[in-house]
């Protein structure tokens, strides 16, 4: 590479040209009225419906339970640690497969609002059932944990549930704008 034409800088070019563009000591102030945070989609909305119904029907004891209580309890019988037969609802079994729907439940109702609707009253409503599923797993993971162990699936429904409530509270901000 020949370096002899390429362009000469004079040190007096070089002071001239950072006297005219001096360097901010600040970024510009952010215009936050003309921010707008991306919008959730219809994918992600589908998304939701569809991990719901996917959860519900791997993890259908609950289900099954409250249409027929005596039908699943003879065919899914539950023993404590010495052995003796206790009900369904009495184990931490029930607890986990209950945290589980209401996470499924949680998001089958986020998925069908953000589908029909960019409302705020809806998507406040979806905030707080989200919000209390997450709490109900906390609830439940706290509850079982001593008698079976970490819930895994209540675990990552809490970590989905609370990434679900932020999504929801800055979608609620966007629209409150």
């Amino acid at each position: 590479m020949d370096l002899s034409k390429l362009p000469k800088l004079s040190k007096r070019q070089q002071a001239q040209g950072s006297q005219n563009q001096p360097f901010p000591t600040e970024p510009p102030p952010l215009n936050y009225a003309s921010t707008v945070l991306p919008a959730i989609g219809f994918a992600e909305a589908w998304i939701s419906i569809g991990l719901g119904i996917l959860l519900l029907l791997v993890f259908p004891n609950t289900i099954h339970y409250v249409c027929s209580p005596t039908t699943f309890q003879q065919n899914n019988s539950v023993t404590d640690a010495q052995g003796n037969a206790i009900a369904y609802i009495n184990s931490a079994f029930f607890w986990t497969d209950l945290g589980v729907t209401v996470f499924a439940s949680a998001l089958i109702l986020e998925g069908i609002i953000l589908a029909i609707t960019r409302r705020i009253l809806p998507l406040m409503a979806a905030l707080c059932v989200t919000s209390l599923a997450a709490l109900f797993n906390i609830l439940v993971i706290a509850h079982a944990y001593p008698l079976i162990g970490l819930p895994i699936v209540c675990s990552v429904a809490v970590i989905v549930l609370i990434y679900m409530a932020m999504v929801q509270w800055r979608l609620i901000a966007t629209l409150r704008r």
